[in-house]
């Protein structure tokens, strides 16, 4: 049992020698077969004599590219795939990396703004129910413990003392008054830079900027960063920061 597909087969020359020669038998045997025979082979010789060959370099070299760009793709895909896990690996070490360095060298980094933002974090003190100036004196410097900071009564009172801890630093705010009106002083544990400051034009140990919107003057002592900020000029500050400051 044969059909036009074998006979086509055997026309292109695709057959074994077996069934070649079977197909040649059937078509032989059969008319109706034969003329399919005559038919297939009419139409394949007019198509090789009046077809002709389309040769264009512009399509084949298009052709080519497009086969190579596939095939890198192709590449690309089979590397992805059979590295994803260790690429994906990479990646997370450089972000952990990152990370620690960020935390290892930028820990000892303070910005006003941040400094400002702690304020959220702070709970008042207690204060003793006396309005003698030497037990609020002492009041004040046992809240303060060893924080490098000093406290003149004869320069400024104590008003009020907020205490608190941000990412691990130790937060202190002591607002003082003296005849000008308030001002307060941050002091900042685990803090020995402090950024977005500038040295006084007339030059000195302190910094000064401003932070949250008040003029503010800043230095660092052994660990901790100090700000004293308020509305008021740099010169009036920086006889409240030189009382304040540890000698």
């Amino acid at each position: 049992m044969i059909d036009r597909l074998d006979i086509h087969a055997w026309v292109d020359g695709e057959l074994d020698s077996d069934r070649q020669k079977i197909v040649s038998q059937a078509v032989e045997a059969d008319p109706a077969l034969t003329a399919e025979y005559h038919a297939i082979v009419l139409t394949k010789t007019v198509l090789r004599s009046k077809c002709a060959t389309e040769q264009s370099a512009e399509s084949w070299n298009a052709c080519r590219e497009r086969i190579r760009r596939l095939d890198q793709d192709i590449r690309i895909q089979q590397f992805v795939g059979r590295y994803a896990w260790g690429i994906c690996g990479v990646f997370l070490a450089i972000l952990l990396v990152g990370a620690w360095v960020n935390r290892t060298l930028g820990s000892g980094l303070i910005r006003p703004g941040e400094v400002a933002s702690m304020a959220s974090t702070l709970m008042p003190v207690a204060q003793p129910r006396t309005t003698e100036p030497e037990k609020m004196h002492q009041w004040a410097v046992g809240t303060i413990g060893d924080a490098p900071m000093n406290l003149n009564p004869g320069v400024c009172q104590v008003r009020s003392i907020s205490t608190g801890y941000c990412d691990g630093r130790r937060i202190i705010r002591v607002v003082l008054r003296d005849a000008k009106g308030d001002v307060s002083v941050w002091v900042v544990s685990g803090a020995s830079t402090i950024d977005g400051f500038r040295p006084l034009p007339t030059g000195g140990e302190f910094l000064y900027g401003r932070m949250n919107g008040l003029p503010s003057l800043a230095w660092t002592d052994n660990g901790y960063a100090l700000f004293v900020a308020g509305d008021r000029d740099f010169e009036s500050l920086r006889a409240i920061a030189l009382a304040t400051k540890v000698r």
